[in-house]
């Protein structure tokens, strides 16, 4: 009876202090676990999780020279972050995928693919791209929606596996399946207008403190068809590009320059 009623609890309570506090009145530690803030080691073995899972059906680029390029590029936005520092510190990739798209996971790891960067015309438009993932990590998106109801009820039958699990990132032979089911759940996770609009407005900041133009990250989703990869997690609506122009209103800031775009055309080359 009290497994049923955690699964319940978990599927239809919003709100993290309701779980808690329940937890607290049965008696049951993972209902209190699960209900509290992930902490940063946490978040790292999740996003670890969730990254593998993509791997799974994904390779990392070949070039090694170019996937410098873009950790290096997206180091340097961090350090400009609100939140420059994570556990293990943040880590970038490029996919071999054709497809243009983007994905950050909790613990500060984020992947661009091959077809994002041919799409792009300017390092501008691929440090906005890895400014607004560095963003949904730095606001804990992907934390707010694995506690969020619908979350919750994707990987209801896991219970209160979803507080053991990011524990230590162990996981039983015999959880596997629950634990596979979760991990999709985090992989798949698509951020809400309001989550996207919080995420360019902090993306626009890191950009200007950066040295680069913001403006590019409106460029860059124009550039890209309403039905890729990237626009399938992270809907471009007219209410989110007026409120990037509304922002950038508000502004001042640098311009591509040309050193930049030698530098970018030189590692597009190696695409």
């Amino acid at each position: 009876l009290i497994t049923v009623l955690k699964i319940i609890l978990l599927m239809s309570l919003t709100g993290c202090a309701l779980v808690q506090k329940t937890g607290e009145m049965l008696g049951d530690d993972d209902l209190v676990k699960a209900s509290s803030e992930m902490t940063p080691r946490q978040e790292y073995f999740l996003g670890r999780a969730a990254c593998a899972k993509i791997l799974s059906n994904q390779k990392i680029h070949s070039s090694q020279e170019l996937n410098s390029y873009i950790n290096t590029l997206g180091q340097f936005l961090v350090v400009h972050s609100s939140r420059p520092f994570v556990y293990k510190s943040y880590q970038f990739a490029v996919l071999e995928d054709q497809t243009p798209a983007a994905f950050s996971a909790p613990g500060g790891f984020v992947f661009v693919s091959k077809g994002l960067l041919d799409k792009a015309k300017t390092e501008d438009e691929i440090a906005a791209v890895l400014a607004h993932e560095i963003s949904h990590v730095v606001l804990k998106h992907a934390n707010v929606a694995i506690k969020n109801k619908s979350a919750l009820k994707s990987v209801s039958k896991i219970g209160s596996f979803v507080a053991s699990f990011v524990t230590d990132g162990a996981v039983d032979a015999e959880d596997g399946e629950m634990f596979t089911e979760f991990v999709t759940g985090v992989a798949d996770i698509t951020f809400g207008k309001d989550q996207e609009m919080a995420a360019d407005k902090e993306a626009i900041n890191i950009l200007i403190n950066a040295g680069y133009d913001p403006s590019l990250l409106s460029s860059i989703l124009e550039s890209i068809d309403s039905q890729a990869g990237f626009l399938s997690k992270h809907p471009r609506s007219e209410s989110r590009m007026n409120a990037i122009k509304e922002e950038l209103a508000q502004k001042q800031f640098a311009k591509n320059s040309s050193d930049r775009q030698k530098r970018f055309e030189k590692y597009k080359k190696l695409l």
